[in-house]
């Protein structure tokens, strides 16, 4: 019975980490942001956020080392981001180059800060392959999880808008996603 038990907790693993990065998937990470909104407030400063990154440069390390040096760039974001991260935020690999970062019980102004601190990790991050070193960078989305947002995928479509606008202007930034700008100035009134 307890090899059919490790087994069963073993597959549970399997199916909700990202194989190469160790982060969470995408499908673990909607459960999580479903639940974080759900979940009473901590000593942190009550709100729940959801940080979108998307990789700058990124397509030009495969194209030129190939998938291998890509999979040491992205191994290499998601270390960097649980270095920078609190122990109680959790990193998310949600496909391809693009990384999420849930955080918890955080008022809206130390999410914007640990934002920051995490752009500034991530611009330039540089990565050893071969011999060779590739710098890639991010954009980045900020927003607060509401019990106003329909569900787990609106909560990660605001960040994504955010960090799509953060692109558009010139990428490597933060961008404050539309609901949570309000929520900021009002604080700082």
């Amino acid at each position: 019975m307890t090899e059919r038990a490790q087994l069963r907790q073993e597959l549970e693993v399997r199916a909700s980490v990202d194989a190469l990065t160790s982060c969470l998937n995408r499908a673990a990470t909607l459960e999580l942001v479903d639940r974080t909104v759900s979940a009473p407030a901590g000593a942190g400063g009550g709100g729940n956020a959801v940080v979108f990154i998307d990789l700058d440069r990124f397509k030009a390390v495969n194209d030129a080392a190939g998938h291998a040096a890509g999979d040491a760039v992205l191994c290499n974001v998601a270390e960097a981001c649980r270095a920078t991260m609190r122990s109680s935020d959790t990193v998310a690999r949600l496909g391809g180059d693009e990384f999420a970062i849930i955080i918890e019980n955080c008022a809206p102004g130390r999410a914007r800060q640990l934002g920051q601190k995490i752009l500034q990790a991530l611009n330039p991050l540089e990565t050893q392959w071969k011999g060779a070193h590739y710098n890639v960078g991010a954009s980045i989305g900020l927003a607060m999880i509401t019990a106003e947002m329909p569900d787990e995928k609106a909560w990660l479509e605001a960040a994504d808008r955010a960090c799509y606008i953060a692109k558009r202007e010139g990428r490597g930034q933060l961008q404050i996603a539309a609901s949570m700008q309000d929520e900021l100035r009002s604080q700082q009134a």
